[in-house]
């Protein structure tokens, strides 16, 4: 069975697999979390925390308002992580996706 082109982004996946999920699930990639200063002392939980943001890799065919590449927030506890060729996904529900982030910049050009 061919999967629809049109449900991810070849950008976000490696060259061997694709994560494709099923349903009304998303499969995204978190954003790094940034290291902190070596001088500002921090609990460790600080240290073990996710990033609660990142870019939408794939859609299941029933996902009907995300789209690949879409930049979206969701939960600390959304999801289930996998990691396909060294890319870790979650792959969550999409109701489970918070809010899309859209840029008003304007391009220049």
């Amino acid at each position: 069975m061919l999967y629809d082109k049109t449900r991810y982004d070849p950008k976000l996946m490696t060259p061997k697999n694709n994560v494709l999920p099923w349903g009304s699930k998303v499969a995204i990639i978190r954003d790094e979390v940034p290291e902190i200063s070596s001088i500002i002392i921090t609990p460790d939980t600080v240290h073990k925390e996710k990033a609660l943001s990142g870019t939408v890799a794939a859609v299941g065919p029933e996902v009907k308002y995300l789209h690949p590449g879409d930049y979206v927030v969701f939960g600390s506890y959304s999801g289930t992580n996998i990691t396909c060729d060294g890319i870790e996904y979650n792959v969550m529900k999409e109701e489970d996706v918070q809010a899309v982030v859209v840029s008003n910049e304007v391009e220049n050009g």
